[in-house]
Parts: structure tokens; C-alpha cells; sequence
């Protein structure tokens, strides 16, 4: 996935891995970006834990039915 750019590499939890897999993932992130691939095509592409973030705050106090 982070190859063809349909994935972030999460910096919380990369730590957990192996210095190998996070320089394998980091590195796969990279091409995909240098590639202008999947999300990286998108110069306003937002990161998922962003989003969220946006979200929940722009939907505070809305009503959910």
C-alpha cells in the first residue's frame, strides 16, 4: 500500500517496528511521494489522524439523529 501511495506511514507507531521495516516504510513512502503516486497526487491530501481530528472537532455540538 505505501508503495502505490495508498498509505501513511504512522509515525506514533512505527517506533514499534523493527529499524529495518521503518526504513523499508519510510523509504516505500518516499518513492510513492517522489512518484506523485495515489494520495501523494494530491497536493492538499490530508493525513487520516488530521482528519479525524478536523472532523470530530468541526462536528462538535452537531446533533447526530
Amino acid at each position: 500500500m505505501l508503495r502505490d501511495g495508498l498509505a501513511w506511514v504512522y509515525d506514533r507507531y512505527i517506533t514499534e517496528a523493527s529499524t529495518e521495516v521503518q526504513n523499508a516504510y519510510r523509504k516505500a513512502q518516499e518513492e510513492a511521494k517522489a512518484e506523485g503516486l495515489g494520495l501523494w497526487s494530491d497536493p492538499k491530501s490530508i493525513p487520516p489522524w488530521i482528519f479525524r481530528d478536523l472532523v470530530s472537532n468541526t462536528s462538535a455540538g452537531a446533533q447526530t439523529y
